[in-house]
């Protein structure tokens, strides 16, 4: 395969970061080097809080606009050895490298913090977007889908708590 159809293969079309593929692909790397290096990583899942009525509400090109918006400030939010991919219809998995499970917290509380803020634009209506994080300081035990499935209980029960909120496990 060719390097282009390879990034192509890896790469979400609407929002130009990492898809599921891509994002695994990063998560093996990374995983390996850290168990090499006995270095820390930490996994963050991200999951917009109602978005079912945000598309219901606004349409379904609102929603990919909202998508879109928040993968790119995610993107500028991280570090250069960062890296955040869209794992799902309206979730995100970040991958930490070095990285403690209360520095991805604070992290997790200030991306959090911006898209509170954020305003969004339909015809003649303003309206915002909320997000729920959950975050998993990897252990040397945990496999790749072990790691992935603690963020998503961690996200789980931010939504569980009333949404617009972050949990570390």
């Amino acid at each position: 395969m060719s390097d282009t159809f390879e990034q192509q293969a890896m790469q979400d079309p609407l929002t130009a970061i990492l898809n599921r593929r891509g994002m695994y692909e990063k998560l093996k790397q990374e995983f390996s080097r850290s168990k090499r290096a006995k270095s820390v990583v930490t996994v963050m899942m991200a999951d917009i809080d109602h978005f079912k009525s945000i598309n219901d509400q606004f349409g379904h090109n609102t929603g990919d606009e909202i998508i879109q918006s928040l993968a790119s400030d995610f993107v500028r939010a991280l570090r250069k050895q960062d890296v955040v991919g869209r794992w799902g219809g309206e979730e995100y998995l970040f991958l930490l490298p070095d990285t403690k499970g209360e520095d991805a917290l604070l992290l997790a509380e200030k991306l959090r913090k911006r898209i509170e803020s954020m305003r969004f634009k339909h015809e003649d209506k303003d309206f915002g977007a909320t997000v729920s994080i959950g975050v998993h300081q990897v252990t040397e035990q945990d496999s790749i889908n072990q790691a992935i499935s603690k963020a998503d209980q961690c996200l789980y029960q931010a939504k569980v708590a009333g949404r617009n909120r972050c949990i570390l496990g």
